[in-house]
C-alpha cells in the first residue's frame, strides 16, 4: 500500500491502541486500511455517503488482506450505533459539511468518544459550533501537505462553555512554536486582514470591520506580530 498522505498520517498517530474507530467519509479507505494492517484498533468501520468510493474500499479492503474493516454506506455517523466506536474520524470535508454532521449526532456528546476532525476549509465555523455545543479542542495539530496547510482537531465533548479570546475560532490551540503553527496562523491572518480592509471601505460595515480587527489582533499577539 502507498504511504498515507501527510494529513492523513498525523491522524494515524493519534489514533488511540486499542480504539473503536468509525471514519466518515472514508473514500478509498486508506486510513482504516493503515490502521488495520498496523493492528492499532480494535475494530474499524469506514463509512462513506456515496456507493462508488465505498465500492472501492471495499475492494482495497479485500487487496490488502485486512479482515478487521466493516463498510456502511450512509450519510455521516448515521450508520454507527451508539458504543460501536469510541474514536470517530471525519477527515477531509469543509468545516460546514463536519459541523452538520457533528450536529446530527446526539450520543457523541459524550466524554468517552474522542473526536478527530480535519476540515479542509472553514475551520472558524467548526470551532465556533464546537464550543457553542460544549466540545472542548484539547489539542490542534497543524501540518502541511501537498503544499497546504490543514490543523487536526483533537476533541471531546467536556459539556461545559469555555471563555476563548475573540478569534480563538480563527486560530484554535494552534500556536507559532512551530513552523507549520505559524505558517497556519499566517494563512489565517492573511484571510482575517483582507475581510477587515474590504469592510472597512464601505459605509454601514463599521461593526464588521471592527470585529474582524479585534480578530486580526489576536492573530497578530500569537505571532508576535
Amino acid at each position: 500500500m502507498r504511504p498515507l498522505s501527510n494529513r492523513l498520517q498525523v491522524i494515524f498517530d493519534q489514533v488511540p491502541v486499542g480504539a473503536k474507530v468509525a471514519d466518515v467519509g472514508t473514500d478509498h479507505a486508506y486510513l482504516p486500511i493503515a490502521l488495520a494492517k498496523a493492528g492499532k484498533a480494535e475494530s474499524i468501520i469506514a463509512c462513506d455517503i456515496k456507493e462508488k468510493p465505498l465500492q472501492k474500499a471495499r475492494e482495497n479492503i479485500e487487496k490488502f488482506g485486512v479482515s478487521t474493516v466493516e463498510t456502511r454506506l450512509g450519510d455521516g455517523i448515521s450508520p454507527i450505533k451508539e458504543g460501536e466506536a469510541d474514536t470517530v474520524i471525519i477527515a477531509g470535508m469543509g468545516g460546514d459539511v463536519i459541523t452538520h454532521i457533528l450536529s446530527n449526532c446526539p450520543w457523541i456528546k459524550n466524554p468517552g468518544v474522542f473526536l478527530m476532525l480535519q476540515p479542509m476549509t472553514g475551520a472558524e465555523v467548526l470551532r465556533g459550533f464546537l464550543n457553542s455545543n460544549l466540545f472542548s479542542i484539547e489539542k490542534e495539530i497543524p501540518l502541511l501537505d501537498a503544499g497546504k496547510v490543514y490543523s487536526v482537531m483533537l476533541v471531546r465533548y467536556s459539556g461545559k462553555k469555555e471563555s476563548l479570546p475573540a478569534g480563538f475560532e480563527f486560530s484554535g490551540k494552534v500556536s507559532a512554536e512551530t513552523n507549520e503553527g505559524r505558517l497556519y496562523l499566517e494563512k489565517q491572518r492573511k484571510r482575517v486582514f483582507d475581510c477587515a480592509r474590504s469592510l472597512s471601505s464601505i459605509d454601514g460595515k463599521e461593526a464588521e470591520a471592527r470585529y474582524y480587527t479585534e480578530i486580526l489582533n489576536h492573530l497578530n499577539t500569537l505571532l508576535g506580530i
